[in-house]
């Protein structure tokens, strides 16, 4: 097992509050496993300290997200589902993952968590 001077994990730690990824800390300090930069985060709880994404930083993902969706619906409606072409499904693909990030965006703005499970319940929101 390795053993760090105290610079290089204040060092790990810079990079993680700028966002820098593990493995790319890892890579600039010379550790040799991502994981311990993970384990050090998780051990001195760097997380607290990261800057949270402001609300209407969220809002603006989710105005860009929307105006895309909304523009690619037009297109959606004219394609034929049941022989897509390989652009129609490349289409799909990416109306599909642009409209579960519109819902994650949405649900992170405002607090709500969807219930699974009994189908019933006509509220799905909690």
């Amino acid at each position: 097992m390795a053993t760090y001077l105290l610079e290089v994990v204040k060092k790990a730690e810079e990079l993680f509050l700028e966002d820098v990824s593990f493995r790319k800390i890892a890579e600039q300090l010379g550790v040799k496993q991502h994981l311990t930069i993970y384990n050090w985060s998780r051990k001195y709880n760097w997380k607290k300290d990261r800057a949270s994404y402001p609300a209407n930083s969220l809002k603006e993902q989710l105005d860009q997200c929307s105006e895309l969706v909304n523009k690619m619906r037009p297109s959606i409606d004219k394609v034929n589902i049941l022989k897509p072409s390989k652009e129609d499904r490349e289409l799909l693909l990416n109306y599909n993952r642009f409209s579960n990030l519109q819902l994650k965006l949405v649900r992170q703005l405002s607090g709500l968590k969807v219930v699974s499970g009994n189908s019933s319940k006509k509220n799905i929101f909690t």
